[in-house]
């Protein structure tokens, strides 16, 4: 039953977040707050699913519905653990390196814009770092550039489609938690 509240739960932030940022985008208010709970929510239903996978045996047709998306959840689920989850160290200094402007910006009093383009820096770097052991790029085929419409839009894309496959994913889900409970 647990599960089941779980489910519906992330269920229904993915399904509003994903609204929201249709409609809206990332502006630097709600939208940069909404782009980081969308990346806890499409790692949570990671978690969700990997707990499910007893349900397959009897519900195989659940497993092809995150496996669509389940490369690009494990990226999120990456994403939630360096940045979102936790700001780690190593990444801020990975920042502070890759992005000297951050340094810049630093010497200004705390604004709305500051925050918004500090989690953008911060966000970039941790999408640059997710590579392999050959320094390759995992998520996308090159380094992304938030700043450069062409990689926020693939980023974007990303989010969104890796978003929309979770909610597919959790309204199955339930429905097999339910015959289940």
């Amino acid at each position: 039953m647990q599960r089941l509240v779980r489910c519906l739960v992330i269920r229904g932030d993915l399904t509003r977040i994903d609204a929201y940022l249709l409609e809206k985008g990332i502006e630097p208010t709600v939208g940069i707050l909404l782009l980081k709970q969308a990346i806890l929510g499409v790692a949570q239903t990671r978690e969700l699913e990997l707990e499910s996978r007893s349900l397959y045996r009897k519900h195989r047709h659940l497993s092809d519905h995150f496996r669509v998306v389940s490369k690009e959840a494990e990226f999120f689920q990456y994403l939630r653990n360096k940045m979102v989850g936790h700001i780690k160290a190593d990444l801020v200094e990975k920042t502070l390196e890759w992005k000297p402007e951050t340094v810049v910006m630093l010497s200004k009093d705390s604004d709305l814009m500051q925050t918004y383009l500090l989690n953008f820096f911060v966000l970039e770097t941790a999408i640059n770092t997710y590579v392999d052991g050959d320094g390759k790029h995992k998520a996308f085929e090159s380094e992304t550039d938030l700043g450069y419409p062409p990689d926020f839009q693939r980023f974007m894309q990303s989010l969104t489609r890796t978003v929309q496959g979770c909610v597919k994913f959790l309204t199955e889900l339930e429905a097999v938690l339910r015959i289940e409970v």
